[in-house]
């Protein structure tokens, strides 16, 4: 399966998605960058340097996880590492799917990276992600405190049998079909718009 655009996916375990975008902006604010939920017409990508940008979906009534379906593609490992590192014992999970048709699925929880599936090179990392094993399974259902749902999903993807979709729908997860910039030109209502300015930007002042 492909996509019309790649898209990144990060998924926090909290109810309450302020929780998350509060850690997210104290991370940013290492990188001099502060909360400001600026309106950008006719959306563009934007220089990384100048405006971090997501659309933040909060848990239904049946669900676990806040969803952040954020912008900055090329840094989406490094910052749901860097949200694991700074919440402690809050499972993250990122999920990143090109148009080209690769997928990439990791998870976090604190500085240990408990699940990786697909060839990304670990940059946000000092060592190499735990490669899936039928033996890993149960560890890597504990550590994110997910139901066995995930536990079929995963013995599929060892046969290489995973699309993000799979995933999603593993965990009752807003599909990924719809990645930042379709849900920035729809408006969807259930998705609420947040960005980060760096000071030296001209979206500061």
């Amino acid at each position: 399966m492909t996509f019309s655009r790649s898209r990144a996916f990060v998924y926090v375990r909290v109810n309450d998605g302020s929780v998350a975008l509060t850690a997210l902006s104290g991370l940013l604010r290492r990188w001099d960058f502060v909360r400001k939920d600026v309106v950008l017409d006719d959306y563009q990508a934007l220089s990384g340097h100048e405006v971090r940008a997501l659309y933040r979906r909060d848990p239904a009534a049946n669900e676990q996880w806040t969803t952040l379906a954020i912008e900055d593609l090329q840094n989406a490992m490094e910052i749901a590492y860097g949200l694991s590192k700074s919440m402690g014992d809050v499972p993250v999970i990122v999920s990143r799917a090109y148009q080209y048709g690769d997928w990439e699925l990791k998870g976090y929880l604190g500085e240990e990276c408990v699940l990786k599936v697909g060839d990304d090179p670990d940059h946000e990392l000092a060592w190499v992600g735990p490669k899936l094993t039928t033996e890993r399974i149960p560890k890597v259902v504990e550590k994110l405190g997910v139901d066995a749902a995930l536990s079929v999903f995963l013995q599929e993807a060892l046969g290489g049998h995973c699309r993000p979709d799979m995933f999603a729908n593993a965990l009752n997860l807003p599909s990924m079909r719809q990645g930042f910039s379709e849900i920035h030109g729809q408006s969807l209502p259930q998705w609420t718009f947040a960005s980060w300015v760096h000071e030296s930007s001209r979206y500061a002042a």
